[in-house]
């Protein structure tokens, strides 16, 4: 089975077109049309776009890119908020490898057994 790019995702909803208008663009990243236009204005949006008359026309690879930077991006992102208790049981038990060579001894503390 053949993997399908993003360009090739993108292109098929623009209906084979390689530059779309700013409504379509839109609809293709998930954003209000006024969205993009406030992003424009403000010089924050990340699409340079192609100015024919009036309209805003963006170029489809350049589409694709985003999103395909965008979705890298967020995979790298760490979870905001506080991690769940499994997640700061597992890196307890990582820095008590670190700490003893042999590991911790019958899944306790290393050093719950030292006490007298």
């Amino acid at each position: 089975m053949q993997q399908i790019s993003t360009l090739d995702l993108v292109l098929r909803s623009s209906g084979g077109a390689l530059l779309v208008p700013l409504k379509k663009t839109a609809d293709i990243l998930g954003l209000e049309p006024q969205t993009i236009r406030n992003r424009l204005c403000t010089k924050t949006f990340e699409l340079v776009p192609v100015r024919i008359g009036r309209m805003n026309y963006f170029r489809i690879a350049d589409i694709a890119s985003l999103i395909d930077a965008t979705i890298a991006k967020s995979c790298d992102k760490p979870k905001r908020g506080r991690p769940p208790k499994s997640a700061s049981k597992s890196l307890l038990r990582a820095a008590e490898m670190k700490k003893s060579p042999s590991g911790p001894i019958d899944g306790r503390h290393p050093t719950a057994g030292a006490r007298q």
